[in-house]
């Protein structure tokens, strides 16, 4: 439609133009048909007759190009939002993006913030913050009724609001501890706030502030943009949340929740190629669990299932931090140990088979043990590749269970 208006100003011009340049030269060849005049003087006149139609018509034209520009520019910026909310590694990045994406789509903005909203304890805390000090701002928080959101709208959030000299604001409508670490995060040369809310399905989650330097900064249309944002946030972590589904459906095997094949296949490279730089060793080992088959024989698949959810959910809740623990496949569980030599690998063994000899399943009044064989190798005093180490693991652990076996005989 624009460029359909911008067309018809330019058409209106030519005709305008052509229509004075006839009546012009009829005058001439009527009343001065043999001059020099014409000649001379004639085609500069309409020169200038051309320019000053041009500036006359040119201040219709330039509010639509330059809203053309802005409009380019929005749609740039939403583009790379969108490319980067999809590369986000989380949802902490996933903020930052969305408020510096805001913050540049409106040029009189420097500094901003991003709030969620708690809807238990009614306390909003700082996801994202540009312009001030963020290891400050993360460590507080804020109650809504302190907000410029639900003061300004006398608790009815469901516009932006402006707040000009928001600094003197804070002070005079406050003065409590929280307002004071907020205000020491960074809050000085702040004249003008708009703050937006992020609603979806009617109910608040949280609030974008943007903010300038300058008195009265914001216009209307600065505002259309916040609350763009405001609306953008909802959809972006939308998707964020998709992709983090998707990727932990990828990643994890759907009965344990333990990390899957697919993801030791994905990380053990880079593990081992941080091992190598860091000069630390690797303990990997293979764990088969022992009377799944059993189970399954004697009780039915629903009992050999319960035993690998118990099994799992045990071994998980009492790994240390950076340890991975994967299912291979069946009752075949792998272990990834970085930075573990093979006596702290043995001794975190050890509690996990004391803490499951404590934990048999019941199952219709039957107590089924939970027990494990395993087998260890290490990188890179026996294997320095993933190959070599999975063998001799195996080798280990099926050495083991050929005893576990032997003994029930």
């Amino acid at each position: 439609m624009k460029h359909k208006h911008i067309r018809a100003i330019l058409l209106k011009a030519t005709i305008l133009f052509s229509s004075l340049y006839s009546l012009v030269l009829l005058f001439f060849m009527h009343f001065l048909p043999n001059s020099k005049f014409t000649a001379v003087i004639l085609i500069p006149i309409l020169l200038i007759f051309m320019i000053l139609l041009l500036l006359f018509e040119s201040h219709k034209i330039a509010p639509l190009l330059a809203e053309k520009e802005s409009n380019a520019n929005m749609n740039r910026i939403l583009y790379h939002l969108l490319y980067k909310s999809v590369h986000a590694n989380n949802k902490e990045e996933l903020y930052q993006h969305i408020l510096d994406s805001a913050i540049e789509a409106i040029p009189i903005a420097q500094k901003g913030s991003i709030m969620l909203l708690n809807e238990e304890t009614g306390l909003l805390h700082f996801v994202a913050a540009k312009g001030y000090d963020f290891d400050k701002l993360k460590n507080t928080y804020i109650r809504l009724e302190q907000t410029y959101l639900y003061l300004e709208s006398k608790g009815v959030i469901n516009r932006t609001v402006v707040i000009h000299d928001p600094f003197g604001y804070d002070r005079k409508k406050f003065g409590e501890k929280n307002i004071e670490q907020i205000l020491d995060a960074g809050t000085e040369n702040v004249m003008s706030t708009l703050s937006s809310p992020i609603i979806f399905n009617n109910k608040l989650h949280g609030m974008i502030n943007i903010e300038s330097k300058y008195v009265n900064a914001f216009t209307s249309s600065d505002q259309t943009t916040s609350e763009l944002f405001a609306l953008e946030i909802i959809n972006v972590i939308k998707l964020f949340t998709f992709k983090e589904q998707l990727t932990y459906v990828s990643n994890h095997d759907s009965l344990t929740k333990t990390y899957n094949r697919n993801y030791f296949n994905e990380i053990i490279p880079d593990q081992l190629l941080l091992a190598k730089e860091k000069h630390y060793p690797l303990t990997l080992v293979s764990i088969d669990l022992n009377n799944l088959k059993r189970s399954n024989d004697c009780y039915g698949h629903e009992c050999g299932d319960m035993l690998l959810a118990h099994f799992t959910s045990y071994i998980q809740e009492n790994l240390p931090k950076n340890t991975y623990f994967f299912r291979y496949g069946g009752d075949e569980f792998f272990l990834l140990l970085p930075d573990y030599t093979k006596d702290a690998a043995e001794n975190l063994i050890t509690s996990l088979s004391d803490i499951l000899k404590k934990n048999s399943l019941k199952y219709n009044e039957q107590s089924i043990e939970l027990s494990f064989c395993y087998g260890m190798s290490m990188f890179p005093t026996e294997h320095t590749d993933i190959d070599g180490l999975m063998r001799l693991a195996d080798e280990r652990m099926y050495q083991q269970k050929r005893q576990y076996h032997f003994s029930l005989h």
